[in-house]
């Protein structure tokens, strides 16, 4: 079976990390199942573009596909990220109709268009050409059916990769909290913020990881208060910093699943997230975490965290270690694999 997984997000010298996830399916699936599968990638890698270069981009991009991909025949497609790439998908779907399309829905994808009419008409004539569609969320599951009238078969996150993302033997919490994310106003940093500021405690030690806009506003706030901010991680740093710390502080407010989250239960590093999206899906309330969305209820739990007992917090932390196995990089592979036996097939 020839299969080629598709995606307008990937590793690239411009953002290493952008669409990792990506790779890691289309590692392990080259890895693990060798019998009777050939493995194909395209990816239209990552860069900091104007509007203009990002439209020449995808322009390019869909040429390309074109010249490597029009003439060679494939039994399954799976691309990842609805739009724009599954234009040129369709038109590849028109020459070998026998072929069958997955598509993985991360979010941004669809949410974009969900208030635009045009777009939502568009959006949905182009989805009638899925074979199998995957949400990575159940939340996003339901936008996906409403807003484009396509019905979403299976809920399946991307995946964490536990060969990277576990708890070392020894560790020393440096931090207390820690923010992973991008420093942007969706993934709740400014409550993260302005929480810091109502607590204005300065033995807490806040660590934040990423880059943004927020970036000169946090770095005003370093003055006065113990924090910590880290750029340019790697995923083995990044299970450093999980590890390294007591509680992962996320109120993203829309995250179709927000992998962070159980990268960091992985790390048996229990978490504090918001409501919105997968998020919820993934903390068990007061086995391996807390739900908190506002500066307010963040400001309580992060009290009533640091009065927990040393006894407590490893019971917490304990239960991490055993929890979200379906989140795993190699069943959500299984999961895929087996889907992609079922449609190439028929």
């Amino acid at each position: 079976m020839r299969v080629l997984l598709v995606s307008n997000m990937y590793p690239s010298a411009a953002k290493p990390y952008s669409g990792i996830f990506v790779k890691n399916q289309y590692e392990f699936l080259s890895r693990h199942y060798k019998h009777g599968y050939t493995w194909h990638m395209f990816a239209m890698k990552r860069m900091f573009t104007s509007r203009f270069g990002s439209l020449l981009k995808y322009v390019k991009s869909g040429l390309n596909f074109f010249g490597k991909h029009l003439l060679k025949k494939y039994d399954v497609i799976h691309l990842h990220y609805f739009f724009p790439l599954i234009v040129v998908v369709v038109v590849y779907t028109f020459f070998h109709p026998k072929t069958k399309l997955i598509v993985t829905f991360h979010g941004a994808d669809v949410t974009n268009a969900a208030g635009n009419r045009l777009f939502k008409w568009v959006f949905s004539r182009l989805a009638n050409n899925i074979d199998y569609t995957i949400a990575v969320g159940s939340d996003l599951k339901e936008l996906i059916e409403k807003s484009l009238q396509c019905q979403v078969n299976r809920v399946l996150c991307a995946g964490i990769n536990e060969k990277v993302f576990y708890p070392p033997d020894h560790v020393n919490k440096e931090y207390d909290f820690v923010f992973v994310g991008s420093f942007i106003y969706r993934k709740g940093i400014d409550i993260v913020m302005d929480s810091i500021k109502k607590l204005n405690d300065r033995s807490i030690h806040f660590c934040f990881v990423g880059s943004g806009p927020y970036m000169n506003e946090l770095k005003d706030l370093q003055q006065n208060h113990k924090i910590t901010i880290l750029e340019n991680q790697s995923q083995d740093e990044l299970r450093s910093i999980y590890a390294s710390s007591k509680f992962l502080l996320f109120p993203s407010r829309d995250e179709p699943f927000g992998l962070v989250a159980t990268e960091s239960i992985y790390c048996g590093t229990p978490i504090i997230v918001s409501s919105a999206g997968g998020l919820k899906e993934q903390v068990n309330i007061g086995k391996t975490g807390f739900i908190a969305n506002t500066s307010e209820e963040i400001i309580n739990i992060i009290r009533e965290s640091l009065k927990m007992s040393e006894k407590d917090y490893h019971i917490m932390a304990a239960n991490c270690k055993e929890s979200n196995k379906q989140y795993s990089l190699s069943y959500v592979c299984k999961e895929l694999k087996n889907t992609y036996d079922r449609l190439g097939n028929t």
